[in-house]
């Protein structure tokens, strides 16, 4: 995040971002990857990373905005191939995936990149 001057204060934080989910085969986000921050529970010290995206055109109720999503394996797998702030990004929930001994399904992304 870059620092911006609004007269004489400097932005040090944007605060914290709006949270995407992927609820429904076919729920799409479609923005800038920025790459993963790691975010740490301060009562468990528990982390996991969340994927960034800047100005989304999707889902549309999020329209300009700059959003996090949880990735799971699938997910994270294929974001980690795309070289963060270089492509606009469409990542599609496409299918449930059952694992043996789990007891919900993987979720399996398509996930598209166009260079900036």
């Amino acid at each position: 995040m870059a620092a911006t001057k609004d007269q004489d204060w400097e932005q040090v934080s944007e605060g914290a971002r709006i949270s995407v989910q992927f609820d429904h085969i076919g729920d799409t986000l479609i923005g800038t990857f920025m790459g993963f921050q790691t975010i740490e529970d301060p009562n468990t010290g528990e982390t996991w990373e969340q994927a960034l995206f800047d100005d989304c055109e999707l889902p549309s109720e999020v329209k300009g905005e700059d959003v996090v999503t949880n990735p799971g394996y699938d997910l994270r797998r294929a974001l980690e191939r795309i070289e963060p702030g270089k492509f606009r990004v469409r990542v599609n929930y496409a299918r449930n995936i059952p694992i043996s001994g789990q007891p919900s399904p993987m979720k399996g992304y398509r996930v598209d990149r166009k260079a900036l």
